[in-house]
């Protein structure tokens, strides 16, 4: 709820239209060619980064827990009650003015950051390549193509997989290596699959292709895994 709230009031002040998400106005269509057809687009799932959304509601509850100790007079009589007898701690109105507008500053950047990179971050799969853009400002845009494409990983970390999250990683036949990781992307085994039954169509290699008995597994198995029954 707090992302979406947060989120719905940046959409009003950058000007985003109504009928769109922060993800949406971000949207690659860019870097989409004519001829090009997609597959599927996604940015990462809002369950990618719990941490950041974490320390952001832990700096806000400091806030409000700092605002409540002093006026009650808590915090300095916990303090003085510490203190050597030749110091004594006193908040004045505006030192606890500032405190708790700071730690809310750090609470609204934090939530804010998260939710920037997560809107302007995009993974699409087209007919023909894959093609990774994240953040506007300080543009980063990745192409590769599906004939370039040895192989197509998908991982599933803690705490992630429980709920039916994971990861794509997508090697490179000139190096072997890792080329790209798509993050926080919702049932990855199944688009692994999709790539690499793609990748295979275009080379003629239908040794990769699934049956529909194996659709039918996967889908199970992805199921499960959204569920946390499969083992790590």
């Amino acid at each position: 709820w707090m992302e979406k709230s947060i989120e719905s009031v940046i959409c009003r002040l950058i000007g985003v239209p109504g009928s769109q998400s922060l993800a949406e106005y971000y949207y690659p269509s860019d870097v989409i060619r004519d001829d090009e057809e997609v597959v599927w687009a996604s940015p990462p799932s809002r369950w990618q980064a719990l941490g950041p959304y974490t320390l952001s509601l832990l700096f806000f509850f400091a806030a409000i827990g700092f605002y409540i100790a002093t006026v009650t007079g808590f915090t300095e009589s916990y303090l003085n009650a510490r203190s050597p007898s030749f110091f004594e701690v006193e908040f004045s109105p505006l030192l606890i003015i500032g405190i708790v507008g700071l730690l809310l500053f750090f609470g609204v950047i934090t939530a804010v950051g998260q939710i920037f990179h997560r809107a302007s971050t995009w993974y699409v799969v087209t007919d023909s390549r894959i093609i990774y853009r994240r953040n506007p400002i300080n543009r980063k845009r990745k192409r590769i193509n599906l004939d370039d494409i040895n192989k197509a990983d998908d991982r599933y970390p803690v705490p992630q997989r429980f709920v039916g999250i994971g990861s794509v990683d997508i090697y490179t036949a000139s190096t072997d290596m890792l080329e790209l990781r798509m993050r926080a992307i919702q049932g990855p085994g199944m688009k692994a699959d999709e790539i690499d039954n793609m990748r295979a169509a275009r080379s003629g290699d239908t040794s990769h292709e699934t049956s529909s008995d194996e659709d039918e597994t996967t889908a199970e198995e992805s199921s499960n895994r959204r569920s946390g029954f499969l083992p790590f």
